[in-house]
């Protein structure tokens, strides 16, 4: 009914100026703050402004969808003060549901290559590579079992916490508990997990090339024993000797600008 109604009020060989009379009220009479409402041309159409004439509390239509957040719901009475800035309704938003995850990093022993799961297709983050991440805060002592049964992988030497951090999703606020552990192969490859996820042995520099979340990237800084960077010298130790008018000798080392730091796990 609204698109019939809207079609029969635009002109069919000048149809933008109907859009750009609406955005000119919008911009100029209808304003979110300081409504013009006694200037406005199509003020006898407005609801809104009807109400506010009438000086009552609007009661609910019987043809109001409840689920209309334009609308007023019960829960939202009509305030006399804001006048037709009652309208459009604040839509409620939910409050965000807070969850806590470990993640461990494990280090192959024999190549100081990292366990790498690629999630699924389907959900949150989907089809980017992470980390081996648990749901909960998972207790140490029964860690190194289900390690050994979901990868047969044995834990070598202790679990090392490195921090939390915390990261905000849309809907959810996510704390992160991680760890950093060595392991040894039990097969000659890694098993999958309960899900048939994909499962690889990766160095950082793949890693994080293969295509990870933003929240895995603030983890990578977050294990601070492993830090070293790699073979390439942050700074070039070259010289330039320059003769100078006069026959002067002048050394001039020249900036370079430092890269970035990357590290990896000690073995």
């Amino acid at each position: 009914l609204c698109r019939k109604i809207a079609d029969n009020a635009i002109c069919s060989d000048r149809p933008g100026d109907f859009n750009q009379a609406l955005m000119e009220i919008g911009s100029l009479i209808c304003t979110p703050k300081n409504p013009d409402c006694n200037n406005c041309p199509i003020n006898i159409f407005c609801n809104a402004y009807k109400k506010v004439q009438d000086g009552n509390a609007p009661l609910a239509d019987i043809e109001d969808d409840p689920k209309c957040f334009l609308c007023l719901p019960h829960s939202s009475p009509w305030q006399n003060e804001l006048g037709v800035q009652n309208y459009p309704g604040r839509k409620v938003r939910k409050p965000s549901k807070k969850e806590n995850k470990t993640v461990i990093f494990m280090s192959r022993n024999v190549d100081n290559k990292f366990l790498c799961i690629k999630r699924l297709d389907s959900g949150l983050l989907s089809g980017l590579w992470e980390i081996l991440v648990i749901d909960g805060v998972i207790v140490e002592k029964h860690l190194p079992e289900s390690v050994e049964k979901k990868f047969k992988l044995k834990m070598i030497g202790t679990l090392n916490f490195c921090g939390t951090i915390f990261h905000k999703f849309s809907h959810i606020d996510c704390t992160y508990h991680i760890s950093c552990c060595k392991v040894r192969q039990l097969r000659s490859k890694a098993a999958g997990s309960e899900s048939n996820c994909l499962v690889q042995w990766m160095d950082l520099g793949t890693f994080e090339k293969a295509g990870i979340s933003t929240a895995m990237k603030k983890m990578l800084h977050r294990v601070p024993a492993g830090r070293r960077p790699f073979k390439n010298p942050l700074f070039r130790a070259t010289m330039y000797v320059l003769f100078g008018v006069g026959g002067g000798l002048y050394i001039v080392w020249p900036y370079v600008r430092r890269r970035n730091e990357k590290f990896q796990i000690d073995q």
